[in-house]
This record gives structure tokens, sequence and C-alpha cells, in this order.
């Protein structure tokens, strides 16, 4: 009843600050949930391919792809042959499709010189991919390309090739160009730029919070060597946090992604220098010039997402298991590596996971409510009072507002607002993320992750 109360206060309500707010995009695309006639077209895709019908297949396919908001996917059909363009990040897919085959590649750098750094780096990458490969064109730039017979091509096959050409492509441009003097960068016109205001913003931000997670992890009284997880958490929450909230490329991406391979692929065993090789990194980071990491921040189009889906029930389960890990640091009065508990869970949901759209707001708006001055420095409402206190009326008209916009695909969605504690920042996010996990998220259409 009260989400149905709810959508009457949005609809006589003067301005609602979840249209109103600036149009800033915040973490890693998702491919994970997508409205439900995309799987009809993927669905048609499959079907006509099983017949034969190899064009018609592959534009059901692009279908697929294509984004109702955003002009991500670009084809012509002429001649009985289909050229398309496909965006990923800085880089653009280009390719044809006709009766016989299909050819598609992306322009990653243009090279000045063969130097052997990099041809080394192309020929162990190339190692690593499925179904694509590196190579040279006539104009010596170098290029990701995959290639395949029509009859081939099915909508599996080319979903995953697709991807792994886009995403290497996007990953390795700006990564070249930055250590390699001899590279240039290549196809870039689709980039929108961001106001300078906002990289400011951003970049102060980012060398802020590096500073103060690391300095307090030097000036704390734990034993570190004792309790070495209070130091994980800590600096892989800042790492998921950085990137959903800068959302950088190249280098700062580059170190951001390594510190969370580091910890949980490296062969390294102890977590002490675990933490040690996270907090090298970041001292790289901070180390780098202030205009360089701003000239990495930009805007992009994107058709494949890097994170895996999961489902309402996985998401529930992991923040159940993490929770209780702030348990110890509470009761020993360590208040900041507990919030960094917290913290963890909603950054590394966002950083590996991909939720509904519903799940995603909310973790969302927690990183809104509890990091408040910096979405405030952007330009949002802020959840806070004159003295810092969180302002619940605005949080739950604001968790409303989600249930609401969600609930033609979440028929069930129901927050309970009677679960969250606002008395101080620790208990909201724990009793917040309770909430999160409590919510019904089947979908309406059963187009869903099992």
């Amino acid at each position: 009843f009260a989400i149905r109360m709810g959508l009457f206060d949005i609809i006589f309500s003067r301005r609602d600050p979840l249209e109103a707010e600036p149009s800033i995009v915040f973490g890693r695309f998702t491919d994970s949930f997508k409205p439900s006639h995309k799987y009809d077209s993927w669905d048609e895709s499959i079907k006509l391919y099983e017949g034969d019908l190899f064009l018609n297949s592959f534009k059901a396919f692009l279908e697929y792809l294509k984004s109702d908001t955003h002009d991500n996917v670009r084809y012509t059909e002429k001649e009985g042959a289909i050229n398309f363009s496909i965006f990923q990040g800085s880089k653009k897919m280009e390719g044809r499709f006709d009766h016989k085959e299909l050819f598609v590649e992306a322009k990653i750098a243009k090279t000045q010189a063969l130097h052997v750094g990099f041809m080394r780096r192309l020929i162990e990458d190339n190692y690593l991919l499925k179904y694509c490969r590196y190579a040279l064109d006539e104009d010596d730039n170098i290029t990701i390309v995959f290639n395949s017979f029509a009859h081939d091509a099915s909508p599996y096959k080319l979903y995953y090739a697709f991807k792994e050409l886009a995403i290497h492509a996007d990953k390795l441009d700006d990564v070249l160009v930055d250590e390699f003097d001899d590279l240039d960068v290549i196809n870039v016109g689709h980039v929108r730029k961001i106001p300078k205001e906002e990289k400011a913003t951003k970049s102060k931000f980012l060398l802020e919070s590096i500073d103060e997670v690391l300095n307090h992890i030097k000036t704390t009284k734990l034993d570190v060597h004792q309790y070495p997880g209070a130091v994980s958490f800590s600096l892989l929450a800042l790492s998921y946090r950085l990137d959903y909230f800068i959302k950088p490329e190249g280098f700062v991406m580059e170190k951001l992604e390594s510190i969370h391979n580091g910890f949980f692929r490296s062969k390294e065993s102890e977590a002490y220098a675990k933490n040690n090789n996270m907090i090298k990194l970041f001292e790289e980071i901070m180390q780098r010039d202030v205009q360089d990491i701003e000239d990495e921040m930009y805007e992009v189009l994107s058709s494949f997402g890097v994170t895996s889906p999961v489902s309402q029930k996985q998401l529930s389960e992991f923040i159940m298991s993490e929770l209780p890990h702030m348990d110890w640091y509470l009761s020993q009065g360590y208040h900041v590596f507990a919030q960094a508990i917290p913290d963890y869970i909603v950054g590394y949901a966002l950083f590996n996971y991909g939720m509904s759209k519903p799940a995603s707001d909310y973790f969302h708006l927690y990183y809104e409510i509890l990091y408040s001055e910096f979405f405030d420095s952007l330009g949002f409402k802020s959840y806070r009072g004159k003295d810092q206190e969180l302002l619940s009326k605005k949080i739950k008209k604001s968790i409303q507002k989600i249930a609401v916009k969600n609930s033609e695909l979440y028929a069930n969605i129901e927050p309970n607002l009677g679960l969250i504690d606002y008395s101080n920042d620790i208990a909201f996010a724990t009793s917040y993320l309770s909430m999160i996990a409590s919510l019904d998220l089947g979908r309406t259409d059963h187009k869903e992750v099992s």
C-alpha cells in the first residue's frame, strides 16, 4: 500500500528528483537484464539461423544488441549484405555480413613504428583470445578482427565472439597508447567529453579518498598483521567505489582491475602480502599527473557488459554471508573498518554482478546516501541535514520511487522500510542492505537469471 501511495506522490509532485538530477553515468555497463522484446529478438535470431535464413538471423541479432535508449548499434542493408557498426567504450566495431561470410574489426591504435614491446604484448594477448586475433591493416593500424562463414555464425557464437572483440579492443587502446610513444589514438570521434568541473571534482575525490584510506591503515592501532582482513576490506571497498564513481579508462582503470585480480586471482596466499600489493597500486595512481587522470574521463556507448548475471537469491545470500564480518570490528570500536564491509558488499556487487535494475538502483542509492558530499558536489540532492544526520523522509521517498519505477516488471517489489535504522551510518548501512536482501525481485515476464 505504501508503494501505491508513493505513486500518487510522484504523479502530483512538481519535481521528480530521479529525473531532474544531473545526467552523469556511474558504474559499469551491464547487459544481463534486458527488456522482454530484446529476448524475443534473440529467440527470433536463433529460429531464423536454424532455418538457414542467415542474413535475417543476423539482423535480429543486431536488434537484440541494440539499446532502446542509446545509439550503440547502427546498420544498413543493401544488395544482400548488412554493413554495421557497434560501439563499445572508446572503440567502434565495423563489419559486413552477407550470405557467404562475416567480417568485423575494431581499430585499436595507429603505429608509427613496430616497437618490439607492444608487438610482444599483442602476441601474448593473442594466445588468450578464443575467437578473434590481432592484426596490422594496410595503414599500419593495430586492429582486432573476427571472421566466420555465414552458415557457422550462430547467435551464440556471434555474441561471445563480438563480446571478446569489443571488450579487448576497448580495454587495450588507452593502455597501449599510454605505455608506448609509437602509438596514436584512432577512431575516437564518438567519445563524448565531460565538463572540466566534473573532471576536477572526480579527480579530487579519487586522490583524497586514496590518501584518506591509506593514511588510516598506516595510523590505525589495530594490528594489521594479525587482522589483515580489515585492510583487505578497506582497500577493495575503495577500489570498487572509485571504479563506480569515477568510471575511469586506461591507466587508472587497469590499476583498479589489477587490485581486484591481484587479491582474488593471485597465487600469493597471505592476505598481508596481497594488501601490500594493493597499496603499491594505489600509490602508483597517486603518483600519476592529475591532467593524465582527467584525460581518461569521458562518456561512451557500450553494447557488452563485463559483469556476470546474478539472481536476486544469489545476491541476497552474498549480502547476508558478508555482513557478519563487521561484528568483531564494531564490538572492538574499529568503526571505520566496520563501515568498510557494507561498502565492500555494495562495491563488489556493482563491480562484478549484472543485477536486476531495481537492485542496481538500490545499490546506487546506498552510495548517494552515504557519500552525499561527493554527489552533492556534482549537483545531486543531499540526503543529509546541516549536522550530517540522515534525512529519513527523503531516503524513504527515494526508496519508494525506485520501487514504483520498476513495479511494471517487478510486481512484488515491496521494500520493507521498517527494517531501516537511521541512527548512524553503520546502522543504516547494515539495515539497508538487509532490506535489499529481503526484496522479492521476480520478473513478471519471467525473463530473469536463475
